[in-house]
């Protein structure tokens, strides 16, 4: 007896794609967990380019500049396709991931991300 699922193809689910869905706890757990490698490769970064001067003001050289930079662009997309993620969990369009660039209006968007009960 042949199951209609034997033949399908096994799905990679990738939390850096932009299609899929997020649940509350899954939102919260990568969130948290990118921010943890976000600011360990920030640290990283500023001990290792050196971040002040013996004046005590910050002194970035041009490589940490740059990498900064490039991490900075990183964790903006990636927090762009948490986002929509969630708001595909919530059935909303991941277009309102744009109100994350309105000031004040990112933090209710965030409160509601992190509280609003999935679909």
């Amino acid at each position: 007896m042949n199951s209609p699922f034997e033949n399908q193809p096994i799905s990679q689910d990738s939390p850096f794609k932009a299609n899929g869905r997020f649940g509350r706890l899954s939102y919260a757990a990568w969130t948290f967990l990118f921010t943890l490698v976000l600011v360990t490769a920030i640290l990283l970064i500023m001990f290792t380019f050196g971040f002040t001067n013996p004046e005590g003001a910050p002194d970035f050289s041009t490589p940490g500049l740059i990498c900064i930079a490039i991490l900075y662009i990183v964790g903006i997309y990636i927090n762009f396709v948490f986002t929509i993620r969630r708001l595909h969990d919530r059935n909303n369009t991941g277009w309102l991931s744009l109100l994350m660039l309105v000031p004040i209006v990112n933090i209710g968007l965030a409160i509601y991300l992190f509280c609003a009960k999935g679909t």
